[in-house]
């Protein structure tokens, strides 16, 4: 009988060599070395600020061609630190809130919102950067293609996800470079980001290994050849080539197709703007001087005959009601019991009337922004509304508000997370539904699609908006067509700030998309 010298294989254990311990414990202080910390923070700073730099109010657009260069040069490292994406959120949180400070001008309580937008927007950063490392470190994919696929992807996600977000595009920084950016009609505004970014990879590409650990990216002791994924060199004379052909072919098509745009004799349109300041808007010792100042613009714009007078959102002070006329008193009490019933049929209540008055009067049709009170069979709902006002015939038509604020016209999830309406300036029963359809309006051969608050900040939207007039317009002979994008806001609750300039920029890539006009 042989006794076996073997120990058991639960007590059998690795020995680490003293060779290998000093290794496994170099490799750890590099990975949490404070130089490479100190070298993401700086990069992601970096590109924070030249990104704040390109937009508004600075504007300064062609910073964004090399904002994302320090960025991106974390991709190419091979192997992350572990405070790589931690220090590439927080510079993503620091650029978000100094971007998006102009929100506190509409309430002081929309200061929570500003920081939850920013917490939230700065997430795109590291993922981006995550999604980017696994495509050219993995799948082997060149820096040059997945930076911008990645990049225009994840726009198109912040774009749609939670109701979307559709401001601070990497593409809209070049608004003023008019050549560049008609390829909005054929890949909207993300088609801009993804030459901005395939340009920006290209420079990354260009940039020397040896920078990496003196710009601190890379701990002292590590090989920058190998640390540093490089791309051949043939390989990155072709990005620096194909970025610069990329940038030629879409200025090209932007110079030929601005060339061949029509610019017909359309509508005399007057803009009507009371310009007051939002606060007043809801006290009720000002309505009537605001209607009054809005009543005397009007009449000041009939010398000039326009054919149509557009006043802005919700400047009409006064409800408009409509009823279904089978709704019995009970039934209107039920759906509205702070609305008298008798006020739904009273002529001197009746806000259409009022309206129809006043197109008589300056002899032209109206849109005019209102809140509509409906009530139906399916029940009461309060909208954001324009109305199509005719002399005579008075109100002809009505948008209701298809795309909500979030905070501001509805609380999301308010029955599932009643805290939320802590976020919104008005209260948690102070909302506004939801309009289902898409409607636009015909004043004399011209035909105008309302757009409300910022529903121009949504491309999605307004396109099929617009195709979803041409469809229900069109007739055999011809393809109908919408004339004129007509945006109803009130953009008064951020008073001189970056937000009324950032708007308008981000609605003119609506009438690149949509190859329309906008008033």
């Amino acid at each position: 009988m042989s006794t076996s010298l073997q120990p058991p294989a639960s007590r059998i254990s690795r020995r680490v060599s003293p060779v290998e311990r000093p290794v496994s414990d170099i490799i750890d202080r590099a990975r949490s070395s404070p130089a490479p910390r100190l070298g993401a923070i700086l990069a992601t700073v970096l590109t924070g600020v030249l990104l704040w730099l390109a937009f508004t109010p600075v504007d300064l657009g062609p910073l964004a061609w090399i904002a994302l260069a320090p960025w991106l040069m974390l991709a190419r490292i091979a192997q992350p630190t572990r405070w790589m994406y931690r220090c590439v959120y927080l510079g993503g949180v620091l650029y978000w809130i100094p971007t998006l400070i102009w929100m506190r001008l509409g309430d002081p309580m929309m200061i929570l919102g500003c920081l939850a937008l920013a917490l939230y927007l700065a997430v795109y950063f590291p993922v981006a950067l995550g999604v980017i490392r696994t495509a050219v470190h993995r799948l082997r994919i060149p820096l040059t293609i997945a930076a911008p696929v990645v990049w225009i992807g994840l726009e198109y996600l912040r774009t749609h996800l939670m109701t979307g977000f559709g401001w601070y595009l990497l593409g809209h920084s070049q608004h003023e470079f008019t050549s560049l950016v008609q390829i909005s009609d054929l890949f909207g505004a993300y088609g801009v980001s993804f030459v901005v970014m395939f340009a920006a990879a290209a420079l990354t590409e260009c940039i020397p290994v040896s920078w990496f650990p003196h710009l601190r990216l890379l701990p002292p002791i590590c090989v920058p050849d190998a640390a540093v994924v490089t791309a051949p060199s043939r390989h990155r004379l072709l990005a620096v080539v194909s970025s610069i052909v990329l940038v030629s072919a879409s200025v090209g098509y932007g110079v030929i197709r601005s060339q061949h745009d029509p610019f017909p004799t359309g509508p005399r349109v007057g803009l009507i703007q009371g310009d007051f300041r939002s606060e007043v808007k809801h006290d009720p010792n000002a309505v009537h001087d605001i209607y009054r100042r809005h009543v005397q613009l009007t009449g000041m714009t009939v010398d000039y005959r326009p054919d149509v007078i557009i006043w802005p959102e919700t400047m009409f002070p006064y409800l408009l009601l409509q009823a279904d006329p089978s709704l019995t008193r009970e039934q209107l009490l039920e759906q509205f019991p702070q609305t008298d019933p008798s006020a739904w049929t009273d002529p001197r209540t009746d806000s259409g009337v009022a309206l129809r008055d006043k197109a008589e009067q300056a002899g032209a049709s109206m849109i005019v922004g209102v809140v509509a009170q409906v009530a139906s069979k399916e029940g009461g709902a309060r909208y954001n509304s324009a109305v199509l006002v005719e002399p005579q015939a008075g109100i002809t038509g009505r948008y209701d508000k298809i795309h909500r604020v979030p905070f501001g016209e509805y609380i999301p999830l308010k029955d599932w997370l009643p805290f939320l309406a802590s976020f919104s300036p008005f209260g948690s029963d102070n909302g506004i539904a939801a309009g289902k359809d898409v409607h636009s309006f015909q004043v004399g051969t011209a035909r105008f699609l309302p757009l409300i608050c910022f529903e121009d900040t949504v491309p999605h939207l307004v396109r099929r908006m617009v195709n979803a007039v041409a469809a229900a317009n069109a007739t055999p002979e011809e393809h109908a067509q919408v004339d004129c994008l007509v945006n109803l806001t009130n953009d008064g609750w951020f008073r001189d700030s970056s937000e009324q300039e950032q708007h308008l920029i981000t609605a003119s890539f609506r009438c690149i998309e949509t190859r329309t006009p906008m008033v």
